[in-house]
């Protein structure tokens, strides 16, 4: 039996599903996740780099609101 905690998939099934979805840009609903607005900045940030997908997505922060953007 593991220990610890289990790696959630939620950042990379997001990113992956706005990358799916062919939108131009996609708010994140920070209230809903339940997080701190930087930590929803930059968790999808992060996933973004590990999936190497940097050429095709950032992340962008105005006031509270997360928005993923398409390049």
């Amino acid at each position: 039996m593991s220990r610890g905690r289990q790696a959630s998939t939620f950042y990379v099934d997001l990113v992956q599903a706005f990358l799916a979805a062919g939108e131009a840009a996609m708010d994140v609903d920070v209230k809903r996740i339940g997080r701190k607005p930087d930590t929803v900045r930059s968790a999808p940030a992060k996933t973004i780099r590990t999936l190497g997908v940097q050429g095709k997505a950032r992340v962008s922060m105005v006031g509270d609101e997360v928005i993923l953007i398409k390049r």
